[in-house]
């Protein structure tokens, strides 16, 4: 079997290569950052490891990725969608180029893949697909608006292919990590991690990518990591949205 993870350089995504390695399955890591990759090449020395350096922010760059994995002749198995970023603060102070760079990782790379990916795994009647969503996901969050409405998009969209799949002996599951010791928030908030986001409880990426890993090849089609997670987002969207606002603002408004 043959895994391809984008994002797979640090975080969740390393950890998940770390796992699908000890379990004997191939690797194709896609990231910008090919002097990591060639690192984790070393390291994962059970395996054969294939290494894309690719921009998935770019647009037409999941068509690109697609046809050098094909043009190495490689078949994929299991496709984890794990890159992702996003921008925190106020809507009028973004950037329009992250912005742009954002929806178009996020959302527009990780639906191509997934579609082109799908059709092959449809036509081989078996597959797996891990879509890596958010706790952001379950409610909009001003001055994390187009993250979180991002996050949204992959929820629904990863829920309804759910069935679609299945039928095909395709398996499809959606991610929701809440806090995560990751370098994620550096890259949010330019360094600056404010107060809100270090009192949240956060797992560690191994944890996450272990029962994240654990929950696909068991056939769920939804999981979120973590007790104080699950909680939250059960109770968060019940919580009327001026007060959401006020709450969040306190710590996000710039």
């Amino acid at each position: 079997m043959t895994a391809l993870i984008t994002g797979a350089t640090s975080g969740i995504g390393y950890e998940i290569a770390k796992i699908l390695c000890e379990k004997s399955i191939n690797l194709v890591l896609a990231s910008r950052n090919i002097s990591k990759m060639k690192e984790l090449e070393k390291e994962f020395q059970k395996v054969k490891v294939s290494s894309i350096e690719i921009d998935l922010s770019l647009q037409d760059s999941a068509f690109e990725l697609y046809k050098k994995i094909k043009d190495l002749g490689i078949e994929i198995d299991i496709l984890i969608n794990n890159s992702g970023f996003g921008i925190l603060g106020s809507f009028k102070s973004n950037d329009i180029n992250k912005i742009n760079n954002m929806i178009n990782l996020n959302v527009l790379s990780l639906v191509l893949l997934t579609k082109l990916y799908a059709d092959d795994m449809i036509s081989k009647r078996k597959g797996y697909i891990m879509n890596i969503a958010s706790t952001a996901s379950f409610q909009p969050i001003p001055y994390f608006g187009v993250y979180a409405a991002t996050k949204a998009f992959v929820r629904h969209f990863t829920l309804s292919l759910y069935h679609e799949l299945k039928k095909y002996n395709v398996n499809i599951i959606n991610i929701n990590p809440g806090a995560t010791r990751t370098n994620f928030l550096n890259v949010a908030m330019d360094g600056d991690k404010p107060n809100l986001i270090k009192s949240l409880f956060a797992m560690n990426t191994k944890e996450v990518a272990e029962l994240s890993v654990n929950a696909m090849f068991k056939g769920k089609k939804e999981l979120t990591t973590g007790i104080m997670n699950k909680i939250t987002t059960k109770i968060f969207p019940l919580v009327p949205f001026k007060l959401t606002y006020k709450i969040i603002s306190k710590y996000l408004e710039n």
